[in-house]
């Protein structure tokens, strides 16, 4: 070989090694904010701040509730004493609070299912121990007490009146749907109970009360099956179903009325009336879990980029067992008009936020954060 046509593959050689070496580093040093959803088991590409941190930014500020290090489940107002409280993955109960967050409660239990609170925020209904077959107990923020409930409850959520709450019970005589005065059960009076459905077969099924008295059931959602939904008028005791099976289905049924629904198959989200009618149009993709809805205004966290961008994974498993992770925006969405406005952008928090179970207090909307299990307060000042 001529050494002309040497010296010319050497130098071809050292180009493709350094445009190798570039790509390289390019995709170690990546940005710093991510620009799509965030992948991986769990690891947190930022710090998510020290419970009291507070930060200020345009047009909001944002405070972390929760102490360092503790993980949130789920939290509650108390109406009556204005006092916010949550409730630990491992079961204790503390008051949120800037600084140190004392706890009402320091009783432990093995696993948290749900957080369901009473209208007024007062008596709590918790479930805990294996899903499958759960314990139920009710706490009360009045004393700070926990009491047990029959272990023959399986699910509950609470009734239109104030004392009766809707059960799902296994007894000898089978699996029944129930009406139960919670105050007698809490007492450890014996109650009878008004069956409202004999030989209850629907399974794997979550449920939600609408108003003025009927029981929503849904079936659990999956990628891979299509999740089905009936309501259930306890007055006529009479049940039908609403909506056929979809695959990847999530529901939340907010108690303004409005349904946030989210379709796995097409990747859909919707806002609808409880009628299962379009209510309002959305321009933006997200998670029901990620929706809280006041007379006047709708407030979603939203993943910065599309989650259509994760069609190689399954929803909504993957986001419920933590496969990735999103970085979310805040919308408001003016009910009325239906003229949506993207309030914070992801870019402006100091911090990454996946956003859930948001809620609002007094004037500002708290939520908890996937990456941290914090809880938080934001204030919008605009």
């Amino acid at each position: 070989m001529k050494k002309k046509h040497k010296i010319i593959l050497i130098i071809s050689a050292v180009v493709v090694l350094a445009l190798i070496i570039v790509f390289a580093w390019n995709k170690l040093s990546g940005p710093e904010k991510p620009t799509t959803p965030q992948e991986g088991e769990g690891e947190l590409p930022k710090e998510a701040g020290e419970g009291g941190k507070k930060q200020e930014g345009p047009g909001f500020s944002l405070t972390r509730l929760s102490d360092e290090g503790v993980e949130v489940f789920d939290f509650w107002e108390d109406s009556g004493s204005g006092q916010v409280y949550y409730v630990t993955t491992k079961g204790v109960v503390r008051s949120a609070k800037q600084g140190p967050d004392p706890e009402i409660s320091t009783r432990q239990f093995s696993a948290i299912n749900k957080v369901r609170p009473d209208e007024d925020g007062e008596r709590v209904l918790v479930s805990f121990g294996d899903p499958a077959s759960p314990s139920w107990g009710m706490f009360d923020s009045s004393d700070g007490v926990w009491r047990p409930l029959p272990s023959y409850i399986k699910d509950m959520v609470w009734g239109k009146e104030e004392d009766k709450v809707i059960a799902v019970a296994v007894t000898e005589g089978g699996k029944s749907l129930v009406s139960l005065d919670i105050e007698k059960l809490k007492n450890g009076e014996n109650e009878t109970s008004d069956i409202l459905v004999r030989n209850f077969s629907l399974k794997d099924v979550e449920l939600s009360f609408s108003e003025p008295n009927s029981l929503v059931i849904m079936e659990k959602p999956a990628s891979f099956y299509g999740s089905r939904v009936w309501k259930f008028d306890i007055k006529e005791k009479k049940l039908t179903k609403i909506m056929a099976a979809k695959k990847g289905l999530m529901m939340n049924w907010d108690e303004s009325g409005l349904v946030f629904e989210y379709e796995g198959e097409g990747n859909r989200f919707s806002i609808l009336d409880k009628e299962l009618n379009g209510a309002i149009p959305v321009i933006f993709t997200t998670f029901p879990s990620k929706c809280d809805a006041t007379p006047e205004k709708v407030y979603c966290f939203v993943p910065y980029n599309s989650l259509s961008d994760l069609d190689n994974l399954q929803l909504p498993e993957a986001y419920f067992k933590n496969k990735f992770y999103t970085s979310d925006s805040l919308y408001e969405v003016d009910i009325e008009s239906g003229k949506s406005e993207k309030k914070i952008s992801m870019l402006d928090f100091d911090i990454n936020l996946d956003a859930y179970l948001p809620e609002e207090i007094g004037e500002d909307i708290y939520f908890v954060n996937k990456y941290n299990r914090g809880l938080y307060q934001l204030k919008l000042t605009n």
